[in-house]
């Protein structure tokens, strides 16, 4: 089975042209990352990126098409208005009933968060996937509420009815 792919950054910039990755009946999201990395190695030549480290996003609007003309900015528009849902590297290529012209997004991993604990004595963390196109900005030092907390333009907190993401100490 032939299913066409996009490699976008962690910016959700497009990186390179579509191309196709087959799967047998048996191949699973991990086995189509490993294949990623076989057939766009340019891609990784700058990082020692694992395929494991690959996140797999699919488009859930059916109304959505891609074009060659305005790739970058539709596929920023999905990402951004939460049209995409993240496979699981266990999940079964046969069971998702890809369409011949539906594409799959392969994200790349965020390079690592670097905060600092202390002054001069930085931390590295990975940020989990599901949130690397989010950010969050403390107006305080030291001790902060909720309130010292802007989230990115992920939502209006005055206009908007999903639930805020909970504030934990």
């Amino acid at each position: 089975m032939k299913i066409w792919l996009l490699l976008i950054d962690h910016n959700f910039q497009v990186v390179g042209d579509v191309f196709s990755g087959d799967s047998t009946g048996d191949s699973t999201i991990e086995d189509l990352k490993e294949r990623v990395k076989e057939k766009r190695p340019g891609a990784f030549s700058r990082t020692d990126t694992d395929p494991a480290d690959l996140t797999v996003w699919r488009c859930v609007d059916p109304t959505t098409t891609f074009d060659n003309e305005d790739l970058e900015r539709q596929v920023s528009e999905v990402f951004f208005s939460n049209s995409v849902k993240m496979l699981r590297g266990r999940q079964a290529i046969a069971e998702l009933n890809i369409s011949t012209n539906e594409i799959l997004f392969v994200k790349l991993p965020s390079r690592p968060v670097v905060t600092s604990d202390q002054v001069g004595s930085p931390i590295i963390l990975q940020v989990d996937p599901e949130y690397e196109h989010c950010f969050l900005k403390a107006h305080s030092k030291g001790g902060f509420t909720e309130e010292d907390i802007q989230f990115n333009g992920i939502m209006d907190r005055d206009n908007d009815d999903r639930d805020a993401p909970e504030f934990v100490k």
